[in-house]
C-alpha cells in the first residue's frame, strides 16, 4: 500500500476486515453461556495453549515457526489479498477517484494513521465478513479521532443483512458511522457519494438513492435503486496491483448469490439470481494472474460447478491455457459425474470445501440440499481417488435432529473418511426458509438459542462435544478450505498441515466448557 503521490485530499480510503482478539470475545460470550450456545460454538472453533485461549491463526503461527524454522511471511490469513478491498479500490479506480487501502485494519493501523493524515473525503469500510458491529465500530472510532471531518461510509453483507432483517437503528447506533450503504452491491452508490464529495457545498444525500442517512437518533433511508452490475464489465484489474502481494493465495470470483435455496440459508435472498461471469472475461483474469507469477487461486463462488457444463468449460479453458495455478473451492460434490473430478484434478484443482452438513437423509431433506447420501459418498470417493483435498462441513442441531441422525453423520464421516471434517453448531436465523415451519417442528428461539421437537441447543452442545470426542481420524478443520493454501504459502506440506490439525484438535478438546444445562 502506498500514498499516492498528489497534494489533492484523497476520495477514499478502503478499509478491510479487523479481527477482534479471541480471548476478548470468548470472555463476553461466557457471560452467556447458560443463555445461548455461542460460547461453546466459540470454544470449538478455537483451541487453548497453556491456559490461554488463542485463535487457530495464533497456534498456527508458533506452529509454522516451530516446523519451518522461520516465522510467517505473513502473519495471518488475513494479510492475504482481500478480495472485496481490491474489487472495490479497482472500481473506484477507474472511475478516476484517487483511492488507498488499507487490506487489514487489526495490523494496519500505523499505515491507515499515515493515511488519515492527509484527511481524506471518506472512508468505506467493508463488512464481508462480520457477525456483529464491535469491530466495525472501533475502526469508526479510529478513523474519527484522526480525522473527523472525513465522511465515514460503512457497507456491505453486514449492512444489508441488517436492513433487510429490520435491524437498522439497532446497527446504526453500535456502529457510529455518517452514511450506512443498504445495497447488495453498493459500488455504484459508493461511486456517487464520492462524487458529491468533490462538489465544494454540502452535499444533499436525499438525491443518492440506497443510503440510511443518521439524523439525531433517526436514520432516514433515501429512494432504493436496486444496483446490478454485470461481473463482466467490473472484472478485475489485477496489474494494477503488486504482483508480490497477491503471489500467497489470489482469491477470485466468478458467479454472485447460489443455485441452491437450502432450508437454513438466507444468502440467495440477499444476493438476488445466480449471476455469472463469462468465461472469455475470466480468461483475460487469469492470464493477467499467470504473467504476474499467481500461483494459488480460491474461488469463492457459492456454488463454483454449478451451472456443470460451465464447470468443465472452465476447467478445461484452465488446462488447454497451462496456467500452472494450484486452485481451490466450494463445490457440490453431488453436481458431478466422473468426468468432473477427472478435469478438476488436471486442471490444478488442490482442494474443495464441501457443504454436506449432514449424514442423515431424513435431515438432508428437512434442509432442503435435494441430493442423497449416495451421492454425497460417491463424490467424496471420487474427489479422495484423485487426491484432492476435501473438507466436509457438518450442522449438528438442525430441526429434525436427533441423536440418531447424529450419529448417522458420525458413521458417514467415519465411512466415507473425508481429508478433514468441521462440525457447526445450528444457528437459527429467523429470516431462513425454515423459520416458516417453525411450528411444524416445534421451533422457538433464535440465534445459538433455540429448541425444537426433537433437541435443544444444549443437547446439539452434548453431541458436538461427543462427536469430537469419538472422531480421531479424520481430523478437524474448522476454517474451512482457504487455510491450506494460506499454509502452503508459507512453506507447509499436505503430511505438516494435516498433522497440525490433530495437534490443534487435541487442544481444542481440552479447551472445550462444560455442557451447559437447561436454565430452571
Amino acid at each position: 500500500m502506498t500514498i499516492p503521490a498528489t497534494t489533492a485530499p484523497l476520495d477514499c480510503i478502503i478499509i478491510g476486515h479487523h479481527e477482534l482478539d479471541v480471548s476478548t470475545v470468548a470472555q463476553e460470550a461466557q457471560t452467556t453461556q447458560w443463555l445461548s450456545g455461542a460460547y461453546w460454538s466459540l470454544a470449538s472453533l478455537s483451541l487453548v495453549d497453556h491456559g490461554q485461549r488463542l485463535s487457530y491463526q495464533t497456534f498456527l503461527n508458533q506452529y509454522i515457526t516451530a516446523t519451518t524454522g522461520q516465522a510467517p511471511r505473513l502473519p495471518t490469513l488475513y494479510h492475504t489479498p482481500s478480495l472485496a478491498v481490491c474489487y472495490l479500490a479497482d472500481y473506484l479506480r477507474r472511475r478516476q477517484f484517487s483511492v488507498a487501502s488499507i487490506n487489514f485494519f487489526t495490523d494496519q493501523q500505523d499505515q491507515l494513521a499515515a493515511l488519515l493524515t492527509h484527511q481524506p473525503r471518506a472512508v468505506a469500510i467493508t463488512t464481508t465478513l462480520y457477525t456483529r458491529e464491535l469491530p466495525i465500530a472501533e475502526i469508526v472510532d479510529f478513523v474519527r479521532r484522526r480525522s473527523p471531518q472525513t465522511t465515514i461510509i460503512v457497507g456491505g453483507p453486514h449492512v444489508f443483512k441488517a436492513c433487510l432483517h429490520g435491524r437498522e437503528r439497532m446497527m446504526a447506533r453500535g456502529i457510529g458511522a455518517d452514511l450506512y450503504v443498504q445495497e447488495a452491491q453498493g459500488e455504484a452508490t459508493l461511486a456517487r457519494i464520492l462524487q458529491a464529495l468533490q462538489t465544494p457545498s454540502t452535499p444533499d444525500w436525499s438525491t443518492i438513492p440506497n443510503l440510511l442517512v443518521p439524523t439525531g437518533d433517526t436514520l432516514t433511508p433515501t429512494p432504493r435503486e436496486p444496483e446490478t452490475q454485470s461481473l463482466n464489465d467490473t472484472a478485475m484489474d489485477w496489474r494494477q496491483l503488486d504482483p508480490t502481494w497477491l503471489q500467497s493465495v489470489t482469491t477470485l470470483r466468478t458467479a454472485r448469490s447460489c443455485a441452491y435455496k437450502c432450508a437454513f440459508c438466507d444468502f440467495p435472498a440477499m444476493a438476488g439470481e445466480l449471476t455469472l461471469m463469462d468465461l472469455s472475461v475470466l480468461d483475460q483474469e487469469l492470464a493477467a494472474l499467470a504473467e504476474m507469477g499467481v500461483t494459488r487461486l480460491y474461488f469463492i463462488d457459492d456454488t463454483f460447478n454449478i451451472p456443470l457444463p460451465r464447470f468443465k468449460a472452465l476447467c478445461r479453458m484452465m488446462i488447454d491455457r497451462r496456467y500452472g495455478f494450484e486452485w481451490y473451492s466450494f463445490f457440490r460434490c453431488s453436481n458431478a459425474d466422473p468426468e468432473t473430478f477427472d478435469l478438476m484434478a488436471r486442471s490444478g484443482c488442490a482442494g474443495v470445501f464441501l457443504g454436506i452438513e449432514s449424514g442423515s437423509q431424513p435431515i438432508l431433506n428437512n434442509m432442503n440440499k435435494k441430493v442423497t447420501v449416495a451421492r454425497y459418498e460417491e463424490g467424496i470417493r471420487q474427489l479422495n481417488a484423485h487426491a484432492i483435498v476435501n473438507i466436509a462441513s457438518f450442522i449438528i442441531g438442525f430441526p429434525g435432529e436427533t441423536r440418531d441422525t447424529a450419529m448417522e453423520t458420525l458413521d458417514f464421516i467415519t465411512r466415507t473418511q473425508p481429508t478433514l471434517y468441521t462440525f457447526s453448531l445450528y444457528h437459527h436465523d429467523r429470516h431462513a426458509p425454515i423459520h416458516r415451519q417453525a411450528d411444524a417442528y416445534g421451533l422457538t428461539g433464535h440465534g445459538f438459542s433455540w429448541t425444537h421437537r426433537t433437541m435443544t441447543w444444549q443437547d446439539a452442545c452434548a453431541l458436538l462435544g461427543e462427536l469430537h470426542q469419538t472422531l480421531t481420524d479424520p481430523p478437524c478443520a474448522p476454517w474451512g478450505i482457504s487455510m491450506i493454501p494460506y499454509m502452503k504459502s508459507q512453506g507447509l506440506t499436505l503430511p505438516e498441515i494435516m498433522t497440525f490439525y490433530r495437534e490443534a484438535k487435541v487442544r481444542m478438546l481440552q479447551g472445550l466448557p462444560p455442557i451447559p444445562q437447561p436454565v430452571g
